[in-house]
């Protein structure tokens, strides 16, 4: 949803030809290096894109698959198929984390996204205590699933600020 508009993005801006002119102009050349780097980077993506939107894909699916395990384990049906209730979810989770970005005065969109999905389970019909209990544990999975993944990937994959700030002292270099 959200990363598949973000990667749309970064495919096209850097190809259109108007906007590599407008680092001709001479208060923009001392950007040109980023705006070229940012290029470079994105004809890279570009080629890696069908293993990008395939991970998207199946983290999408998978993300759908949870939300329908809860579904059932509140005794929520809302199709009479599998497949559909798998294709509702995976759609309705990624309007969902969608809506996690507007800016609004949450964190994260917390008690906004889930009084949407609150009502929107009502609308198909869901009681009232199974749609305000699948909102909560979706979120609190959620939650529990992005803190071990976080810690994961500061612990175990040695993420180092160092690294960052090696990279923008390199481009601060090359711009000045």
């Amino acid at each position: 949803s959200f990363s598949f508009v973000s990667l749309l993005s970064l495919f096209i801006i850097p190809h259109i030809p108007a906007v590599e002119r407008v680092f001709s102009f001479p208060v923009l050349k001392k950007y040109a290096f980023v705006f070229h780097s940012f290029k470079n980077a994105s004809a890279f993506l570009l080629r890696q894109s069908p293993i990008i939107f395939g991970f998207i894909l199946i983290t999408t699916v998978l993300k759908g698959l949870e939300w329908w395990f809860i579904a059932k384990a509140l005794h929520i049906t809302l199709f009479h198929s599998f497949i559909q209730e798998l294709v509702f979810f995976s759609a309705f989770q990624a309007f969902i984390f969608f809506l996690n970005f507007l800016p609004l005065p949450t964190l994260a969109g917390t008690g906004f996204s889930e009084g949407v999905v609150v009502v929107f389970l009502m609308l198909l019909g869901v009681g009232k205590v199974e749609a305000v209990s699948f909102s909560i544990i979706s979120r609190f999975v959620m939650l529990v699933v992005d803190t071990v993944v976080g810690s994961y990937a500061l612990f175990n994959l040695h993420l180092k600020i160092d690294r960052i700030i090696n990279v923008i002292e390199q481009w601060r270099a090359k711009i000045t």
